[in-house]
Parts: structure tokens; sequence; C-alpha cells
């Protein structure tokens, strides 16, 4: 039996249970971890961050919940208001707007006495009234009971202390986690996040540090500025300008297999290679040799730790980190990197997620995650524009109890069945069979991983995940899911959680065998009764479909079959080439077991005739002048085959390259021709066009109409009422590359959902032709860009013109004016905007927002 999906909303004790917050915008479920056995029963707990919680009237001091494992079982939902001691306590912050739970995490034995402790952030405390420095809390576990409440207050040293950040808006404690025992001496140790500070004068470069465990006892409070590398040690996030270390902090196990835990930071908005906020993640290894009082990032080689370099602009690679267990198999633990807004094939923001494979046979001093090849680890592909999968990443223990460490992956920005940002979140089972490059998430069938969908509008479930031990006592490890947006009991923003328990597959009743279908690439079908060949289909129901792998269409026709339509989808194949597509059927049986069955479809490629992409355009030309153009353009063939062109009625001294589609020569004749062309497949299909040539002996006067690529072309705009042309100007070379540019304003547009907010297209020159029209939606990157206005009615692009270099760089730079914009609430006073050119490359889009420094992604 396979689950390849399950909705939080089925969770009912026996398959886990949800976790009420209690009262408006206390976002429960910001964050959440495993808590270890903090109580000393032998069962797992689980902590869950609730930053915006308002304890003893203290307005978003924070407050965070620790509720214990046990082998009694829960009921299907459990509010946290009903903790009192026995069963979990809470955990209440100090001064308003300490955000206290923002971060949560276990953080081993720090003090040596046994029990398991734990370790919360509050990023906006203000320690000895150094705004917004942050604040870290460990507290001890214990097995001589909790109350029903502690106060972060009360922690004295005997029962936990509290970790002071060092400068102003430093926000340390952003981010907490164990670091395992980095050190060797055999006390669990801890890591925590800053986001903003300025190591050795970088402004913006930050700092994580790294608090030693030691059962020597601990002070009340422990100042950040006093670790001197025998109690801890500051790690300078100092490799790039605004790279900001912005408080992803986790253990990594022990990638290295050299006996010592090490650590990974994640700063997503590093700059790779170059790329604009490609990311970076860095590994830091652990030693028994000794740490000095600080680390430098940048003195990473290989030996002491490595980097892992982010691809592509704004992917925001290391936006979260975490171990992964040991999820191939080899006795190496491994580590999981979140790219955030990595776009996949043109889906935008669908996230990606990286899994690194541990190893003894050591690292080079950087590591590139486009080079992984399934080797030495591998990508996993989210699926819809917005996903955001990614955002949250975790080790999910062994879920499966199949003996392979598995992995969880948030993508809050999920709709499982068109709820919006209800979340989603992907659990990756491990094995030792290997991993290929890449893996989509949308090909999780319950046999390889499954779907945890979110239930309600803006839940966000999947925000933060984690394991959660094994917190039933049942021998399988679980998994909790926090969905800080979710409106628990009516409160806005409550917040729930959500844990799931794991369970053996091979336990579970096989209900339903797999099914097989084929058919060609061009013919739907309907299926056969797919019940009819499992042992007892009387007693089975078919619930639902789940089409999320499907690249075609299918139907339930509600009596065992379906309509399967290939619905375009593989018209790339080539004749008898293969394809493979599938979809998911649940069913049901008398005893209320479910059963996601998998449908395979074998889809037969068939030869597809050239098609006329556009039509060739008429040409005006001049005798004895030397020509060519390419007619290929105007043609194509789905299924890749190369084309054959021929063309009749050609005046004399023109020649039509078969290979190339390439007309050139020099026109001996004076007159009108009528050329026919024929694009032939070799697999006995063709396409033709017809097209004039006018050969004259002065020079035509050229119209607008007739602009053809050879003398000019034309820029299409976008929507209605888009307004493009409005403004039209040389750019200068913005980019770099020898030919100058042109922009083009269209104060109509409405990017981002903003009515006009204006939008301004960057077209970049070239010597490498240009077709007769270009549509302003084609621009990617590489031919051209655009820049979205912020704010309705701004007008963006109202003007537009070259700025030369401003800057002094050596490029060209471009300002734009939005005449109806709001500056500071000033009501159309109007805003420009200088847009910097530079050789480095442009995204397909830049949003005029983005002007400064960065935008924290955090929400």
């Amino acid at each position: 039996m396979a689950i390849a999906s399950l909705k939080l909303s089925d969770l009912d004790g026996s398959n886990g249970f949800v976790i009420e917050g209690i009262d408006e915008r206390d976002y429960s479920g910001d964050s959440v971890s495993n808590a270890g056995d903090i109580n000393g029963d032998g069962f797992d707990d689980i902590i869950i961050g609730a930053p915006g919680g308002d304890p003893n009237g203290n307005s978003g001091a924070g407050e965070s919940y620790v509720v214990f494992g046990n082998d009694s079982g829960f009921e299907a939902s459990l509010d946290l208001s009903d903790l009192n001691g026995s069963n979990g306590f809470v955990i209440k912050g100090i001064d308003i707007f300490d955000s206290s739970g923002r971060s949560v995490s276990s953080a081993g034995d720090i003090n040596g006495d046994g029990f398991d402790d734990i370790i919360i952030g509050a990023p906006s405390a203000d320690p000895n009234g150094n705004d917004r420095a942050g604040e870290s809390y460990v507290v001890f576990g214990s097995d001589s009971g909790f109350e029903a409440s502690l106060d972060l207050s009360d922690l004295n040293g005997s029962n936990g202390f509290v970790i002071k950040g060092i400068d102003i808006f430093d926000s340390s404690g952003n981010s907490v986690s164990s670091a395992g025992d980095i050190n060797g001496d055999g006390f669990d140790d801890i890591i925590i996040g800053a986001i903003v500070i300025d190591p050795n004068g970088i402004f913006f470069a930050g700092e994580s540090y790294v608090v030693f465990g030691s059962n020597s006892g601990f002070e009340a409070s422990l100042d950040l500025s006093d670790l001197n590398g025998n109690n801890g040690f500051v790690i300078n996030i100092n490799t790039d300008k605004e790279d900001g270390s912005d408080d992803i902090v986790s253990s990594a196990g022990d990638i290295n297999g050299d006996g010592f835990d090490d650590i990974i930071i994640g700063v997503f908005t590093a700059n790779s290679n170059g790329s604009y906020f490609a990311g970076e993640s860095y590994v830091v290894f652990g030693s028994n040799s000794g740490f000095e009082a600080s680390l430098d990032l940048s003195d990473l080689n290989g030996s002491n730790g490595f980097v892992i370099e982010g691809i592509d602009e704004r992917d925001y690679s290391g936006y979260s980190v975490s171990n992964a267990g040991d999820i191939n198999g080899d006795g190496f633990d491994d580590i999981i990197i979140g790219a955030v807004r990595a776009d996949l094939n043109g889906i935008y923001d669908a996230g990606e997620s990286y899994v690194v494979f541990g190893s003894n046979d050591g690292f080079a001093a950087s590591l590139d995650l486009s080079d992984l090849d399934g080797s030495n680890g591998f990508v996993i592909n989210g699926i819809d524009n917005f996903d955001s999968s990614g955002f949250s990443v975790s080790s999910a223990g062994d879920i499966n109890g199949d003996g392979f460490d598995d992995i969880i992956i948030g993508a809050p920005g999920g709709g499982p069945n068109g709820i919006y940002s209800a979340g989603e979140s992907y659990v990756v089972f491990g094995n030792d069979n290997g991993f290929e490059a890449s893996l989509d998430l949308s090909t999780l069938d319950g046999s390889n991983g499954f779907v945890i969908e979110g239930i309600d509008v803006d839940d966000r479930s999947g925000r933060s995940v984690s394991s959660a031990g094994d917190i039933n006592g049942d021998g399988f490890d679980d998994i909790i899911i926090g969905a800080p947006g979710a409106d628990s009991n009516g409160n806005d923003r409550a917040g729930e959680s959500y844990v799931v328990f794991g369970f053996d597959p091979a336990l579970l009743p096989n209900l339903a065998n797999a099914d097989v279908f084929s058919t060609d690439e061009e013919t739907p079908f309907t299926t056969g009764n797919v019940l009819e060949n499992d042992i007892d289909p009387d007693s089975l129901t078919l619930l639902s479909i789940d089409d999320r792998p499907t690249q075609g269409t299918v139907i339930n026709n509600g009596d065992g079959t379906f309509d399967y339509d290939p619905n375009g989808a593989f018209e790339s194949l080539g004749a008898r080439e293969i394809g493979v597509d599938r979809f998911l059927y649940r069913v049901v049986d008398d005893s209320g077991n479910i059963d996601d069955v998998l449908v395979t479809l074998t889809i037969v490629g068939v030869n597809d005739a050239p098609t006329l992409e556009q039509d060739i355009f008429d040409r005006d030309i001049l005798t004895n002048q030397s020509i060519a153009f390419d007619i290929s353009n105007s043609f194509n063939d789905i299924d890749g085959d190369p084309l054959k062109y021929s063309a009749e009625g050609l005046p004399d001294g023109l020649n039509l390259d078969s290979n190339t589609g390439v007309v050139s020569g020099v026109a001996e004749t004076q007159g009108v021709f009528q050329v026919t062309v024929t694009a032939d497949d070799n697999n006995g299909s063709i396409a033709s066009d017809a097209f004039e040539v006018n050969v004259t002996n002065t020079p035509a006067r050229i119209q607008l109409s007739n602009l053809n690529g050879s003398n000019g072309f034309v820029i299409n705009g976008i929507d209605r009422l888009d307004v493009s042309g409005g403004s039209v100007s040389s750019a200068g070379d913005i980019n770099g590359d020898g030919f100058d540019d042109i922009i083009i304003g269209a104060t109509g547009g409405d990017p981002n959902g903003s009515r006009d907010a204006g939008e301004s297209y960057v077209v970049f020159g070239g010597n490498n032709g240009f077709e007769a029209s270009l549509d302003l939606s084609d621009l990617n990157g590489s031919n051209g860009f655009v820049i979205n206005g912020i704010d309705g009615f701004d007008s963006s692009g109202f003007s537009v013109n070259s700025a030369g270099d401003i800057n002094g760089d050596g490029f060209d730079d471009i300002i734009i004016g939005a005449d109806r914009a709001d500056p500071n609430g000033n009501f159309r006073a109007g805003e420009s905007y200088v847009v910097f050119g530079n050789d480095n490359g442009f995204e397909a889009s830049l949003d005029l927002s983005d002007l400064v420094w960065q935008q924290r992604f955090r929400d």
C-alpha cells in the first residue's frame, strides 16, 4: 500500500494530531522543532514557537510551548491553552516585542546532566539596553517536573540561562540550533545566528556564535562578546559585503565522517560567483584541536570546512539549512539546503532544495550546487509558481521505518486543491538504491515520498518543518509542521502545528494493483475499469484522483474508468519515441483503509508535420545589392526533425541554402517575384509559404508595415492599456556588450498586480540580427528585461532616458520617471529611479522596489 498524499485535515489522533494556537496573531507554529526528551520520561518532546504571543500582557513578547511525548495516545487536537505541566508547559517571553519563539530548537544536553535541553531565540530583545541586539535562552531539562508555565526572566543558571547579543540591531537569536558536539569534549553545543552586524568593519556582513556545552555550570547570563575560544567562538560572515548571515544556522551532523559534529550556516543574500543573491552555505567542520576566539568563513579551505555556492540570481540558496540524517545509507550524515526563490523552467519562485551527501573522501574548498549529479547529491525541484519550496527543510528521521533517514521540505506558498497558500510539505524517503541528479516533487507517489496538504487559505503550512522524534513511542519517527497563518478556533493567525506519526507502509493493506495503459501522443482514450484487476473490487470505492504528476489531463468518470488526453504535452516526441505519464487514484475499502494507486501511461510518439509559425515577410531589395535573410525562423518542427528547405520563383542571382534556410546573393533582374518556400521534415510531411520579392534599382520608401527585420523591426506591447511606447529613448550600452540599447516606457503596465504602476523595457542591441517583430513579453534577460514599477498609479515609465555613466563604473545607466508616485506619503510628488549598468547580466525582470541594499524575505 502507498500513501501519496495526506491532508492535514484528516489527522484524527491515530495518524497524528493538530496543536491549536490560542490568541489572535500569536503565530504559533512560526517555528517548530524536536525538543529531545526534556522531562526524562523516555519519550521525545516537541517545542513550538509563537513569537506574537502576549504573555503577562506584554505585546509581542512571544511564547514557546513544550508538548510532552507519551505512549498513551493523543486526541485529534490539543489546545495549547490546556498545557498544565503534566502534558507540557508554556515558556513566556519577557518584554514587549521581544519576539521570543521566533526560533526554537533542541539544544542537546548542553550541561551534561543526562537530560535534553532546549534553546529559544528572541531576536528583538534589548539586552543591556541595546535595541534589538537579541537574546537566546537555554532551558535545562529535568525529571523533577515542570510547572504549567515558566517565565524566561526566572532563568538563574540552575534551570537555564540567557545569552545576550552585543550591538544594536544584531538580532541575535533569529536562528538557533543544536550544534551537536563540535569540539569533541562530550558535551552538546549550540549555535546562534545574528542577522545584521559588521564584523571587522564590514557593514552587514553578519556573525554566528557557537557556545560550548559544559558540566561546570553556567551563570544566569552569558554575553556573546565574552566568547574566547574556550567557552565558544564567533564565526564572521565577512566573505562579501552585503552577505549578512541572516540567522540561518543548523547542525550538519558529521558530514565528513571524522567523528566530530559539524555545523552549517546559510547566507541566502550572498552574491555567489557574481550572481546577485544566489546565496551560499558554509559547512564548518568540528574538531578536538580547539578553536580560536573567531573564525572567518573566508578562511574555509576544505580541511576546516567548505562553501556551497548557489546557482542563479535571487535563488536565495541557504534560506534554510539542516542536517538531513543519512538519506542515502552510506554511513555519513548528509545536509539539505533550501533555495526558496529558485525558478524552475520558467516557474517563478517554485523553489528548489539541494541534498549534499556526506563523505570521508574529503571536500574541496568550494562546491557548486550546479555540480550535484546524483553521486555527490541531488536537487529537489518545486512544482508551481510561488510555492516557495525549500522555505524550510529538515531531517524527518526515519518516518517509514525502512532503516533510511528521510527529509521534509516545506512549501508554504503551495495551493493544494486550489487553496491559495494553504501550504504543502513534502517527505522524501531515503534509500540505498541511489538518486538521480534531480527529483521533481510532483513525482512523489507514495513509494518514494508523499505530500502533506494544508487546509485553509493563507495557513502557510510548511513555513516551519522538523523531525519530532518519536513522540508517541511506537518506534517510528514522527514529524511536525507549522502553519502560523492558520485561524485556530476562529482566532486570526493564532496558528496551528501538526504532528504526523510515522508508519510502516508494509503493515498497511495493499488494496489495489497498479495499472498500465498506452496511447500515442495525439489520441485521447478512456481507460478500462481500473478496479477489475484487483483482488476484491466489489469492496473498493474510488474516492478521488491526484493529477499532480500528470502532464496531460485526466478526468474521473465515476465508474472506475478515466478519460485521459495527452493534450499536447508529448508533441515533442519523434516518431516511435516513448514518453511516460502518470497519475494516482485513491480507493477505500469497506473497513476504511485507504490506498493510493499509480497509473502509468506509455505515450508513443508520432510524426508531426512542420508548421508555419509566422508568414515570411515580403522583401524590397535593390539590384546589385548583396543581401542575406533567413526564412527558417518562419517554420518549426515540434518533433525536432531537421528541416530541408527548397524555393521556387527566386530572382536570378539569389539562392536558398537547403540546410540553413538562408537566402543570399545579388539580384540581377528587376521585377516582382512570387516565391514559394517549402520545409520538408524528411518523414513525408511538409509546410509551405509564399512571399513577394520586389527588385528595383531605386531605394523603396519604407512603410512601417514593411519592417521585416532587415530594415528594422516592430516592438509589440503586452496587455490592454499598457501604453507601451509612450516614452522611448536610447539607453546607451547598459550591459557593456559593445552595442547600444533602447528603453521603452509603458505607464499603464500592471506589474505584480499593481494597477498602472507602470513598466519600462530595455531591449539589448546586438549584431545577430532581429526578427521582424519582438514581443516585450519575450524579454528574458539575454535579449533585454522589464523594469517593474512599485505602487498602483505610479505611472513609472512616464519618461525614460539614458543617464550616461552616472556612477563612473564604465557602464551606461538609465533613468526612469514615475510622475505620480507618492514618496513619503506626499501625494504625486513623483519619483525617479536610476538603474546602473553592468556586465554581470540582468534577470528577466527588475523590481524598482529592489533598488535598495536588500529586501528581507522572511514573511
